[in-house]
């Protein structure tokens, strides 16, 4: 008995693409970027504690997020 190809519909080949873009898109983010950073960093040293403090924006003690404005 012969085999037949599997093919998609259009709309789902669209809908796939879509969110592979999105996946691509997660992958590359800043956000990913500084999580494996983060990840893959050892114990942070003092020196390195000072120096994450001088490149980062200060934290406002009012904003509700817990990110700076």
């Amino acid at each position: 008995m012969p085999t037949r190809k599997y093919t998609k519909s259009p709309a789902a080949q669209a809908a796939m693409s879509q969110n592979a873009a999105k996946a691509r898109a997660a992958r590359l983010s800043v956000d990913n970027y500084v999580r494996k950073v983060v990840e893959n960093a050892g114990e942070l040293k003092p020196h390195h504690i000072e120096k994450l403090r001088a490149l980062l924006p200060p934290v406002s003690s009012t904003s509700k997020g817990g990110r700076a404005a």
